[in-house]
C-alpha cells in the first residue's frame, strides 16, 4: 500500500483495484484456554475498531472484514457493514468469563511482516483490546521459520488467505479433517451444512446456507478477520483489455 501514492501521481499509469482478494487474521484454537471460552473470544472481537484497521494497515485499500472468510465485498456476504466496536460489551464477556481484573494473551506473528501490513496489524490491535483489560504480548519468529514453527503449533497466530468461494474456503479452513484448520473448529453438525450448501442446487438457497455457515463463525468461531486487503495492478496508460 505505500507504494500505491507514487503510481496515483503518475498520470501515465492507471490503478485497478481487486477488493476483499486477501483475507488477513488473527486465528485462536477454541479448544485451548483461555479461547475454549466462547464469551472470551468474543470479547477479542468486539474490540476492533475495523474502519480504523483498515486505514492504518492498508491505508485504505481494503475493507473491514467480520470474521468469516467471505469478504463484504461478496454478494454472498450475510453482513456488508463492518461489527462496530464496543469496548463495554467486550468488558462485561470478560466479567462473566471470569477475567473481570483482566486477561493477557500471547499473539505470535513473524518478525518481519508475513504479508504487508501484519505487523501494522497486530500492533493496532494491540492498542485497540488494551481499552477493555485485555493486554496483548505480540510474540515474534523468524518469518521464514513462521509456517513450520508456529502456525498450527500456537493457539493464536497471525494468518492470511487469498479469498476463494465459501465452498473452498470454509472447507479448507473449518472442516474437521481439514489440514489447515487453524481454529480447531471440530463439528460435525458444521462438516453437514458444509455439504447441504455445497450440493444445493439452487444459488439462492446455497447462498442461504453459506450465511447460516457466516454467521456461526462470526459469532461462535475463533477466526477473528479485521482487514480483507486489496489486490492491485498498476497499467501504463495506452494498455488496454486487461481485467484483474
Amino acid at each position: 500500500a505505500t507504494t500505491l501514492p507514487t503510481l496515483k501521481a503518475d498520470s501515465n499509469i492507471e490503478l485497478l483495484e481487486a477488493k476483499g482478494a486477501l483475507l488477513m487474521s488473527m486465528v485462536m484454537m477454541v479448544d485451548k484456554p483461555p479461547f475454549d471460552n466462547p464469551k472470551v473470544r468474543q470479547a477479542l472481537k468486539l474490540v476492533i475498531d475495523r474502519p480504523s484497521m483498515v486505514q492504518l494497515v492498508t491505508l485504505g485499500f481494503g475493507v473491514p472484514g467480520n470474521d468469516n472468510t467471505v469478504p463484504p465485498t461478496s454478494p454472498l456476504a450475510i453482513q456488508s457493514e463492518p461489527i462496530p466496536q464496543d469496548i463495554a460489551r467486550a468488558k462485561e464477556l470478560l466479567a462473566e468469563a471470569g477475567y473481570a481484573d483482566g486477561l493477557t494473551v500471547d499473539l505470535w506473528t513473524g518478525a518481519t511482516d508475513l504479508v504487508p501490513g501484519m505487523l501494522a496489524m497486530v500492533q493496532a490491535y494491540k492498542e485497540m483490546a488494551s481499552q477493555a483489560g485485555i493486554t496483548v504480548n505480540v510474540q515474534t519468529a523468524p518469518s521464514n521459520s513462521f509456517w513450520d514453527d508456529v502456525y498450527l503449533k500456537q493457539p493464536f497466530v497471525t494468518s492470511y488467505w487469498y479469498t476463494r468461494h465459501p465452498v473452498s474456503s470454509m472447507s479448507l479452513a473449518f472442516r474437521k479433517d481439514a489440514q489447515y484448520n487453524e481454529t480447531h473448529w471440530y463439528r460435525d453438525d458444521f462438516d453437514a451444512l458444509l455439504d447441504q450448501a455445497a450440493t444445493t442446487v439452487d444459488p439462492a438457497a446455497a447462498a442461504e446456507l453459506y450465511g447460516k455457515a457466516q454467521e456461526i463463525i462470526m459469532t461462535e468461531g475463533g477466526q477473528i478477520v479485521p482487514v480483507f486487503a486489496s489486490l492491485g495492478a498498476a497499467i501504463r496508460k495506452g494498455c488496454t483489455g486487461y481485467v484483474p
